[in-house]
């Protein structure tokens, strides 16, 4: 009886490509985790950044007036991040309404960019 010869080598060879390709399966998933990560964590910053310009708007609005503006936040934890605020007079049910939008835009400086709006009404 003849014993099959090779048959050793084309399975190592078969399961060195079986493990190559889980590998390189799980390099992006774990990648595409931490872009997934990084990107939730902008745009959380860009949300309080736009809530930040809201705010000040608001403040503007209740001491009467209100200037459109954009800035920087330089303070930790807020680097890479603006806002800007815009104001607009609306007339309704014979009420004067300010309102007021903020919007803020947060970067990696690399790739990723989030940006969020936050609107306020005051009478």
């Amino acid at each position: 009886m003849s014993r099959p010869q090779g048959i050793g080598l084309v399975s190592a060879i078969f399961l060195i490509t079986v493990i190559a390709f889980l590998t390189v399966a799980i390099t992006r998933t774990v990648r595409t985790g931490g872009e997934s990560q990084a990107m939730d964590l902008l745009a959380t910053r860009a949300y309080l950044a736009a809530e930040t310009g809201t705010q000040l708007g608001v403040q503007q609005v209740l001491a009467g007036s209100c200037v459109a503006r954009t800035a920087s936040l330089e303070s930790i934890g807020m680097r890479g991040c603006s806002y800007r605020t815009e104001c607009d007079t609306l007339a309704a049910a014979g009420e004067t309404l300010r309102r007021i939008r903020g919007s803020g835009t947060c970067s990696d400086g690399v790739t990723l960019t989030a940006t969020r709006t936050v609107e306020a009404v005051v009478r």
